[in-house]
């Protein structure tokens, strides 16, 4: 925790006094009598097994199991949904708790980054949790069927700190006819005519209307109708969705689709008028350029549809998603209409609109001092570089000695002044906009790799976009920053002009605890089904089960490779392409003691299925690990290597000590070279991390999940997704 009041401290600092609380959502449960006043299930849903122990008593969400479910996220929900939350942002929850023993329950927090669980006692417990965004998820997921017993929560709040003086917002409209009442001009466009398609806001899908060759039928211009008042909506005439399986949820579709493509961590303001012939729910979900080109599962969250006139109107960041899944080239919204309702539905929309924000557009610079807090981040008055040409005469604040720097093509800046200290700065952020605070830090950019001195004028980096893109200098000083823009070559130069002395190098500390994971026999490996081949995987001779689908399992053979895990965990995320060096001692009781590895963030919360390869334990005189590691692209955000220490059956303790976990320049330093606050250890199958020590009293004990879905390959996939998929780490048959 000392890391998170720091940057809270920090925060304070940098917003001053001029912060205001923001509420983002919350809910109170005092001002419902029954469950189906609150909305449950609301538009973010839960499990059947959810709804069914879930009531409204006493003014609380009341919570009763007689059982537990199996897997425990079986049961579980969305007590807030729909939230988009700002990469960056410090969000604080608020809650109220007790239940009828001491426990925990499983929780995910806004920002996909996991809280934990709350510490449930038997008396109320009013508490708050701060933590940093990671991208726009902003849900709060609790998972509940590991409890035996009652809880009750009063309310749920999710606030943050914001500047009170930040520029007012100024909204531009993206959507042309938005409001129906033009007919098309072209009412022939293709859905896939990328040339033309973008000039139709509104498309519509019905089962069997407008086939194509290959036996289904494709998007066309929303048809246009009277409404019978004079005014003009978009409809959509649903037709039976029949279709075997979960594609029936998108028989038929609606796409709002903007003029350009949208990006990541924009902010955006969103409104439509909505009804249908009778109650039916949506799902929405983000799509390429051409409507029906399926990018990312989750935009808006799902939506109700009644019989009388709606309006959804809310400012959202884009959905970003991460990985594989990072939201690129999107341009609409679509709307699946037969998740649930498969009847002829009629859907109509009305008024239509997508706003951008009027933002200042170029390259600047907002910068800080995070370590005498001396500069305080000020996105409103960033620094705008101006374009330059030919040379400038650049003198080198360590030897005196003037050269001159070609600056040709390039857009030229300074932040800090030289000869005041009071102005140097450690840290910058450059973005393409200006306007908003959270729109800057989503259109930031930052060099691809490698560290720079500020001290060679030759040393040009080339860049990358990237949200929220911090960028440490090696020195607090006067920096010139001249940046060749994205037409241009996509580089950039920091050059100092004034300051400390650069850092020197760290040297390699290892961190000297030992830790022992006493790994647990584990039972027979599970099988997996191969949905690509439609086979299955035979991981140890099982017999079938009968009343599996695809007769995996047989009596016993439910273990799995992480049944037993270690964990190294760093004291911040890593993002994809940074190179570090991880070096550590280890050896085993059993002889060939196999262990896989995979990229985590925090202990348990799964990215990608790659990090370090295979290290295999043996008995005897210490071993020693040595590897330059390099985030995959995939496991952007990652925090922790995770050991996977059940490849083999039998019991085995696995010792690991000496650890070195720095950056591939040494400037950093990943780890705590004491104390063992950043290794976690899971023996047995149905554990959760924990610190040995039992140090980390918001960690320990704590079972973290995500519920995201991955396949075998670690990809991303969506509910819909047939075959094994990986959740929370757990590998299980989605049918």
């Amino acid at each position: 925790m000392k890391k998170m009041f720091t940057l809270l401290a920090l925060l304070t600092m940098f917003l001053g006094a001029n912060a205001k609380e923001v509420v983002d959502a919350e809910v109170d449960f005092s001002k419902y009598n029954d469950i189906s006043e609150w909305g449950f299930p609301n538009s973010w849903g839960g499990s059947q097994s959810a709804r069914d122990r879930l009531t409204i008593q006493n003014g609380c969400l009341h919570f009763e199991s007689t059982e537990a479910t199996d897997p425990s996220w079986d049961c579980q929900f969305f007590p807030i949904g729909g939230v988009n939350a700002e990469v960056g942002t410090v969000y604080t929850l608020h809650y109220k708790i007790k239940g009828d023993h001491v426990g925990n329950v499983s929780m995910l927090g806004f920002g996909q980054t996991p809280y934990g669980a709350f510490s449930v006692t038997t008396d109320w417990v009013e508490g708050t949790v701060d933590y940093e965004a990671t991208n726009n998820d902003g849900n709060i997921l609790m998972q509940c069927g590991d409890w035996i017993g009652s809880w009750d929560i009063a309310y749920l709040k999710i606030t943050h700190e914001e500047r009170d003086n930040q520029r007012p917002k100024e909204w531009i409209e993206l959507l042309e006819n938005g409001d129906a009442e033009t007919p098309w001009a072209d009412p022939n466009i293709r859905f896939n005519d990328q040339e033309n398609n973008y000039k139709i806001c509104a498309w519509g899908k019905e089962k069997g209307v407008n086939l194509n060759e290959n036996g289904g039928w494709d998007p066309f211009p929303a048809t246009i109708e009277d409404d019978g008042t004079g005014n003009h909506v978009f409809v959509v005439h649903g037709k039976a969705a029949d279709t075997e399986g979960d594609a029936s949820a998108w028989d038929n579709q609606f796409w709002i689709e903007a003029p350009r493509q949208l990006k990541p961590g924009e902010l955006l303001k969103v409104h439509f008028r909505y009804k249908a012939s009778e109650a039916a729910t949506t799902n929405t979900q983000i799509h390429h350029q051409n409507p029906s080109d399926y990018q990312f599962y989750q935009c808006l969250g799902d939506i109700n549809f009644t019989t009388e006139w709606q309006v959804f109107d809310k400012e959202i960041s884009w959905p970003s998603g991460s990985g594989e899944n990072y939201v690129e080239n999107a341009w609409s919204i679509a709307f699946n209409l037969n998740p649930n309702n498969k009847n002829a539905v009629d859907f109509y929309f009305d008024d239509l609109s997508i706003s951008e924000l009027k933002l200042d557009r170029g390259l600047f610079v907002a910068s800080a001092n995070t370590k005498t807090g001396s500069v305080a981040y000020n996105f409103d008055n960033a620094v705008e570089l101006e374009a330059a040409s030919g040379e400038i005469e650049w003198t080198n604040p360590q030897t005196g000695k003037k050269v001159s720097v070609d600056v040709s093509g390039t857009f030229v800046g300074t932040v800090g002044e030289k000869g005041k200290p009071d102005t140097w700065v450690n840290e910058v952020m450059i973005s393409t906009v200006r306007g908003h605070d959270g729109t800057f830090k989503s259109n930031t950019i930052k060099p691809t790799k490698g560290s720079f001195t500020g001290l060679d004028p030759d040393d040009w980096k080339d860049y990358e976009e990237a949200s929220n893109a911090k960028i440490s200098l090696p020195a607090a000083g006067a920096w010139l920053i001249s940046v060749v823009p994205a037409d241009g070559g996509k580089q950039m130069l920091f050059l100092k002009l004034d300051g400390e002395d650069n850092a020197e190098p760290l040297e390699e500390i290892a961190n000297p605890t030992e830790i022992t994971v006493k790994g647990q026999a584990r039972v027979d490996l599970q099988d997996e089904w191969d949905n690509n081949n439609q086979t299955v995987n035979v991981r140890e001779e099982a017999d079938n089960n009968p009343d599996d689908e695809h007769g995996i399992g047989g009596a016993g053979h439910t273990g799995q490779t992480w049944d037993n895990q270690f964990f190294i965990v760093a004291n911040r995320t890593l993002a994809k392409g940074e190179v570090t060096i991880l070096k550590f001692k280890y050896k085993s009781s059993v002889d060939n003691a196999k262990t896989t590895t995979q990229c985590h963030g925090e202990p348990g919360a799964y990215k990608h299925w790659a990090a370090i390869g295979d290290v295999t334990f043996n008995t005897g005189d210490w071993a020693t690990f040595e590897q330059t590691f390099t985030v995959p692209e995939q496991a952007d955000g990652m925090k922790s290597i995770a050991f996977n220490m059940a490849e083999i059956k039998e019991a085995c303790d696995y010792q690991i000590k000496d650890v070195i976990w720095m950056t591939e320049d040494h400037m950093e330093t990943l780890i705590n070279t004491t104390g063992d606050e950043n290794f976690y250890v899971k023996e047995g199958a149905g554990t959760a991390p924990y610190v040995p020590s039992g140090i980390s009293t918001v960690v320990n004990e704590k079972k973290v999940s995500n519920n995201v879905i991955y396949n075998l390959a670690g990809q991303r996939v969506s509910k819909d997704y047939k075959g094994i998929v990986i959740k929370n780490g757990a590998k299980y048959i989605a049918k």
